[in-house]
């Protein structure tokens, strides 16, 4: 199975943010393994694109967390190792593009996205033979290898005080505005005629009519201080 460039992120990204939300979040490993810095990954978070290369390691690094996706199960298994070799550092794309027969870096990010080869040097079984030892000391070092599931944060006690900005209010602040983004696409699908008065019955019924009023009111003044102050007069 090939997916195509614009088919990933839209995957990919919402297993970034549920692994940003858990007490294991680290944003300083994700920006080591995708060879990018953490503002990079705080763009990624609100709305920003990997490129291809970055795109895929995230991929692989999600998986490794435990957050395994369906359609990396289904690529070949060669395409799938090689992902694995480059995130982990085993192998660097130029490398990956001698062992596929590739004459373009672009074309081994085909194979990484599950184009089938034609003539690679290797099949996948010598692939393991030469990298397996390595590829699992680097996994070590990086990733627990006993990790089985994202574990979400711990809930705060109600009233307790907000953290100041830039530390981690900024860290609330950028996982809002990422889940904010990441529902828009959906919400827009629910509102629109593609979507049925049963559907959107079924959202209210799940959410709560009383928190779906709230909500609402609550991003109305979130749209600028002067409807969050006119909201609050008004109450």
């Amino acid at each position: 199975m090939e997916i195509k460039s614009e088919q990933l992120w839209p995957l990919v990204q919402p297993r970034l943010r549920l692994y940003e939300a858990s007490q294991d979040w680290d944003i300083g490993l994700v920006a080591k393994v995708t060879d990018s810095t953490t503002n990079t990954v705080a763009g990624w978070l609100t709305g920003q694109t990997p490129n291809g290369e970055r795109l895929i390691k995230l991929w692989h690094l999600l998986a490794a967390f435990g957050l395994e996706s369906p359609e990396l199960d289904s690529l070949p298994g060669f395409n799938r190792y090689c992902g694995e070799l480059l995130t982990f550092g085993v192998t660097a794309m130029k490398e990956l593009q001698e062992i596929c027969n590739l004459a373009k870096p672009q074309s081994v990010l085909l194979m990484l996205r599950g184009k089938p080869l034609m003539r690679p040097q290797f099949n996948l079984e010598e692939l393991i033979e030469l990298h397996s030892d390595e590829l699992q000391a680097r996994r070590a070092e990086l990733v627990s290898v006993n990790v089985q599931e994202i574990r979400p944060r711990q809930a705060k006690p109600s009233g307790a005080t907000p953290p100041p900005a830039g530390s981690k209010g900024e860290h609330m602040i950028v996982y809002a505005a990422s889940m904010l983004k990441g529902v828009l696409p959906l919400v827009r699908q629910l509102d629109s005629e593609q979507s049925s008065a049963a559907d959107r019955s079924r959202l209210r019924e799940l959410v709560g009519n009383d928190d779906m009023f709230d909500l609402s009111n609550i991003l109305n003044h979130l749209c600028s201080e002067r409807a969050r102050n006119h909201g609050r007069t008004g109450q």
